[in-house]
C-alpha cells in the first residue's frame, strides 16, 4: 500500500479516528477496519517526512536573520506547531477522559476526608490490656455489694494497673459490658452499658480526696476509664489549678 500523503482531509480523518479511539464515547473497538486505519495513519504521522530542500533566498548583507516569529508569520499551521505542548502531554490528554480525572480527584478527596479526622482525633492517655495471668485484687469489703448492684455474673477479668488503680471488666446478666475500678481500700465504682454504648467510670478529685497520681492533680480534675472491646482506655482531664493563680 502506498503511503498516504499529508493533506487537510487526512488530518481530519485522523482526528475523527482518534476521537473514536480515545474520546469519552470510544467505539473503535467495534470497527476493526477503522482501528487498522488509525494504526496506519498514526504510524504515518510518526514517520519523518522527506521534503525537498528549500531554496534559501539571498538576503542583503545588512539584513538581520529572520526570527522564529517572523519565519512563521505567513504560516499559521507552523506557528501553532511551534507552541504545541510536549507530545506526552497531548497523548495523556487524548487518552484520559476529563470525567476520569474528576473521578480520581473525588476519590482522593474522599480518602483524605475519612483518614484525616482519624489521624487528628484525640488519643487516650493510656490503654490497659487484659493480663494473661489473672491475679487476686485486694477489693474493699463493700465490693460484693457493688457487684450485686451491677448484677455481674461470671468471673471478672483483670487489666494492667494504672497509677495505683486496679481495673476489672466483665458482663452482667443481660450481656452488657461492665467495668469496675478500685483504688486500694478507699474507693470502688463500676458501670455497665448495653448496645453500642461504652461503659465508663469517672474518678473525680473532690476537696480532701487523696491524689492517686505522682503529679499535681487539681480539684475538679477527672480520670475516666472506658471499656472498648477488650481494652480499657484511660482519659485524663485536668482542671485549672486555682490555688496557683
Amino acid at each position: 500500500m502506498d503511503a498516504p500523503s499529508s493533506t487537510p482531509e487526512l488530518s481530519r480523518e485522523l482526528d475523527d479516528l482518534r476521537r473514536r479511539a480515545y474520546g469519552p464515547d470510544a467505539d473503535i473497538h467495534r470497527d476493526p477496519d477503522a482501528a487498522a486505519r488509525l494504526s496506519e495513519l498514526e504510524a504515518f504521522v510518526r514517520t519523518p517526512q522527506v521534503e525537498a530542500p528549500a531554496v534559501e533566498e539571498e538576503l542583503p548583507a545588512d539584513a538581520d536573520p529572520p526570527t522564529d516569529a517572523s519565519a512563521h508569520a505567513d504560516d499559521p499551521a507552523a506557528a501553532s506547531e511551534s507552541i504545541r505542548p510536549p507530545h506526552f502531554l497531548a497523548r495523556v490528554g487524548r487518552r484520559v477522559p476529563v470525567w476520569a480525572l474528576i473521578a480520581t480527584a473525588g476519590v482522593i478527596g474522599l480518602i483524605l476526608g475519612v483518614s484525616l479526622p482519624a489521624l487528628l482525633a484525640p488519643r487516650p492517655d493510656a490503654v490497659l490490656a487484659s493480663v494473661a495471668e489473672q491475679r487476686e485484687v485486694d477489693l474493699p469489703e463493700w465490693a460484693p455489694s457493688v457487684r450485686d448492684w451491677l448484677v455481674i455474673e461470671g468471673e471478672l477479668t483483670s487489666h494492667e494497673p494504672f497509677e495505683g488503680f486496679e481495673v476489672l471488666t466483665g458482663h452482667n446478666i443481660s450481656g452488657a459490658g461492665c467495668v469496675l475500678v478500685v483504688l486500694g481500700q478507699e474507693w470502688i465504682d463500676g458501670r455497665c452499658a448495653a448496645g453500642d454504648l461504652a461503659p465508663s467510670v469517672d474518678f473525680v478529685m473532690y476537696p480532701g480526696t487523696l491524689n492517686p497520681l505522682d503529679e499535681p492533680f487539681p480539684v475538679g480534675s477527672l480520670i475516666r476509664f472506658t471499656l472498648r472491646d477488650d481494652v480499657v482506655e484511660v482519659w485524663k482531664a485536668e482542671a485549672p489549678d486555682n490555688e496557683s493563680t
